[in-house]
């Protein structure tokens, strides 16, 4: 799983798999 611990948004600009853990 490929997450950033405080990007928790989706809506971010780079936060397709990175941002969310979808």
């Amino acid at each position: 799983e490929d997450v950033t611990p405080i990007p928790h948004d989706g809506t971010k600009p780079k936060g397709g798999k990175r941002g969310r853990r979808v």
